[in-house]
């Protein structure tokens, strides 16, 4: 079984403590580096829109779906992508909106999770990661 592990911070201060990785959300013509919550509970990756301008990937010009969280709904641009998370490179369908209700992003279940048959998360170490078992599908690294 093929283990893919990403590391995490934990950031203290909130009620529970929340695993943040970092990732790159690869553009046409660049790179940017977003940080982001590993999320079991979003069923999308929801990535600020400014990060998909900054990288020069095209969006559709009218919003195409809409994302609810943080108690608002939020107008959404859907977009299949290219990301890198360490080594490990995925595409996967990630909703942009112009106004995050957090200060990070959201690494969702649909194009990440559900690709594994196990996902965990190993908190108590010294080094906190994520680690997604048993790859469904074809995994670039």
């Amino acid at each position: 079984m093929r283990t893919y592990v990403v590391p995490y911070r934990i950031i203290f201060g909130n009620p529970r403590p929340l695993p943040l990785c970092e990732l790159e959300l690869i553009g046409r013509t660049e790179r940017v580096t977003i940080d982001a919550l590993v999320d079991s509970g979003a069923e999308y990756s929801v990535f600020p829109r400014k990060a998909a301008d900054d990288a020069g990937l095209d969006l559709p010009r009218l919003s195409n779906g809409s994302v609810s969280f943080g108690g608002s709904v939020e107008p959404a641009w859907k977009a299949q992508v290219d990301f890198e998370l360490e080594a490990w490179r995925l595409r996967a369908d990630v909703l942009f909106v112009e106004r995050l209700q957090f200060p990070y992003a959201l690494l969702g279940r649909r194009g990440v999770f559900a690709r594994f048959g196990e996902v965990a998360f190993v908190e108590k170490t010294n080094s906190p990661r994520v680690e997604f078992r048993g790859d469904r599908g074809r995994i670039e690294l």
